[in-house]
This record gives structure tokens, C-alpha cells and sequence, in this order.
């Protein structure tokens, strides 16, 4: 990713709706049908939205050294074999394999966080 934010030490970071709307979509690892934007990046971790179009699908795959944690803002996909709908919550260790299917007729929006072993939590 190369999108990035200024240093927020002791800032409140805000965007609103109008420039979250604003962020480029960019496809994840070449897949067309499956986009993601950065809301916000430190280093390695980072935090955005994952959009999959109507019957996408992301192949699974593992990050050895990272978590992620995901939230469906809207629509619905199967993570982890379970379907999952709005307002759902799904964790994923690192080192697990993770594919999303079955991406519903209306697509999926889902806010992710990626963070790294070893990367440092700010508050």
C-alpha cells in the first residue's frame, strides 16, 4: 500500500464521509472485481475498507506474521466458512488461511484492520 497519513501524535485524525468517498479504489493483488482503500498506514499496519463486487471471491491465503481483524459494514461473504452478514465481526490469526466466497448480489463493504506482530500499538 502506498497510501500513508501524516504523523497524528497528539492529533485527532478525521475523515469524513465526503473524503473517505474520495479515496481511490485500487484492485487487491490485481483482482478486478475485488478493490480495497487505505483510511489509514503506519508502518505496516494498516486500516481500510475491502470491497468484493456481486460473486467475487478473494482466494485464501495467510500472512504469517499478522492479524487482521474484519467488520461487514455491508452486504454479505463467507469468511472462515461462515457466512457472515452486516454488523458481523471475524478474527484472523496470524498464519490462518483466509478466503472470502459467496460474496452476496448486492457485493460486500468490509473495514479491516491489518496489523503485524512486532508492530507497535499508538494510542
Amino acid at each position: 500500500m502506498t497510501q500513508t497519513t501524516p504523523a497524528t501524535r497528539g492529533k485527532i485524525y478525521v475523515l469524513d464521509a465526503t473524503a473517505v468517498e474520495a479515496l481511490e479504489w485500487r484492485p487487491l493483488r490485481g483482482q478486478p472485481d475485488v478493490k480495497h482503500k487505505a483510511l489509514w498506514q503506519s508502518g505496516e499496519l494498516v486500516v481500510g475498507l475491502l470491497w468484493l463486487e456481486p460473486g467475487a471471491s478473494e482466494p485464501g491465503h495467510a500472512h504469517p506474521d499478522a492479524d487482521h481483524h474484519v467488520w461487514v459494514v455491508e452486504g454479505t461473504a463467507r469468511i472462515g466458512g461462515r457466512l457472515l452478514t452486516p454488523g458481523s465481526y471475524a478474527y484472523v490469526p496470524a498464519g490462518t488461511d483466509h478466503e472470502i466466497t459467496d460474496v452476496g448480489a448486492g457485493g460486500c463493504t468490509l473495514f479491516y484492520t491489518f496489523r503485524p506482530h512486532g508492530e507497535p500499538a499508538r494510542h
